[in-house]
């Protein structure tokens, strides 16, 4: 089941007069700092408010707009030129998403799992950090937040303690909500923050005379890690789900962090070719520029090897393994051009030789010799033709004689 306001979005764009506007890829542009005296006063306000106002209650099903329409709903008193372009690109956003909404999946177990996050001193105005926290339930979000601290916070460590005191207080009503509905929380849920000082000291009973000023944070985390309700976890900074309602990210980052957060749009229209797991759907492999990242990812992992250092030994193992498991996803699919297959042939000889993309050395022995088994008197290095074969040859096989296994 997916929650979604894909009407109530068209409807604004239509009110608004951008039903035709040009698509962004993100909400909020990246490092973008707004403050009350940016620009000249909007001449209407009214019809920033209005639309800031219409943004929040689309806000509900969409996590993914929750830091910006946060961050505009702040200048609603007096706003300026560039807050109503920036509330204007929220709407390009949702023109390009605007059936998006909360995936509920139908076989998802009943978890609890939690991320919190902080922007230390996030706030031009008052120096006051920002608090994120994302909870999700059997992988589908449930409640999110982005919020300024009620205080300045005098490190980073400080911020992070108030930014898990607010998820907390949240986790512990959504457990009481579910234990109200007989779906009980028997195992503690997890609180993923990437600050790893604030957990120790969450997990570590010893007081610490550094955060004697949010010591009512401190004890009210430690008797919900000891009573077993709250288990606080590391996380790494790439996956942490929080990080999307702290600060604006750029889009690689953010489509990233929204693909692993339960949020789907059924209405979107797919356009060949598009890039699945690695590979091109839909192109066409006759073409040699849609072998290029092949190609450039093989480049790119030799530039990461200095041939020179490496033994003989250690380059020869390198070729069979690494140089050769690179192309198998390509290669289970597609037939390989001749052309190509001769390039990667040379880059792999090249390397093995010892030489680079602007060197070469002299090979005694012929390239086919050194592809050969080791029992025809050769060293064992696969051909690529020959795996590219017996990859499709394989399916074929399957298909004709082992469907269960497709």
């Amino acid at each position: 089941m997916v929650l979604s306001q894909r009407k109530y979005t068209l409807d604004i764009l239509t009110d608004s007069g951008l039903e035709g506007c040009r698509p962004s890829s993100f909400p909020m542009e990246q490092n973008i700092r707004l403050t009350t005296e940016d620009d000249s006063p909007l001449v209407d306000a009214g019809k920033y408010r209005r639309l800031v106002g219409r943004l929040l209650y689309v806000q509900v099903t969409r996590p993914d707009i929750a830091f910006a329409v946060n961050t505009l709903s702040q200048f609603v008193s007096a706003p300026r030129e560039t807050h109503w372009i920036a509330a204007l690109r929220v709407l390009r956003y949702l023109k390009a998403t605007p059936g998006q909404g909360i995936f509920l999946p139908a076989d998802s177990d009943l978890t609890l799992v939690a991320y919190c996050d902080f922007d230390w001193l996030g706030c031009p105005f008052t120096r006051r950090s920002k608090t994120g926290y994302f909870i999700t339930l059997g992988g589908a979000p449930i409640s999110w937040k982005t919020k300024k601290q009620s205080v300045v916070s005098r490190s980073s460590a400080e911020a992070e303690y108030r930014s898990m005191a607010t998820t907390v207080s949240e986790i512990l009503w959504l457990r009481w909500l579910l234990t109200d509905i007989e779906a009980s929380q028997t195992a503690a849920t997890r609180l993923y923050c990437d600050n790893q000082a604030t957990g120790h000291i969450a997990n570590n009973p010893v007081f610490h005379e550094r955060t004697k000023h949010v010591e009512m944070d401190c004890y009210f985390l430690r008797e919900r890690v000891e009573s077993g309700e709250i288990f606080p976890a590391a996380i790494h900074t790439k996956d942490q789900l929080a990080d999307l309602f702290t600060k604006p990210l750029g889009t690689d980052r953010f489509r990233s962090l929204l693909g692993k957060m339960g949020v789907r749009d059924l209405h979107i229209s797919v356009s060949f070719p598009f890039i699945y797991l690695g590979l091109p759907v839909g192109a066409n492999m006759l073409l040699s520029k849609n072998w290029i990242p092949l190609a450039d990812k093989l480049k790119g992992k030799l530039s990461e090897w200095k041939a020179k250092t490496l033994s003989f030994g250690g380059r020869l193992t390198l070729v069979k393994s690494m140089l050769g498991s690179i192309s198998f996803f390509y290669f289970s699919v597609y037939k390989a051009l001749i052309k190509l297959i001769e390039s990667l042939e040379g880059i792999r000889r090249k390397f093995l030789l010892g030489g680079n993309s602007t060197t070469s050395k002299i090979c005694w022995v012929e390239w086919k010799k050194v592809l050969a088994p080791k029992s025809l008197g050769g060293l064992g290095v696969a051909s690529l033709r020959a795996s590219n074969l017996a990859l499709l040859a394989k399916w074929w096989w399957r298909y004709k004689h082992d469907h269960s296994n497709l």
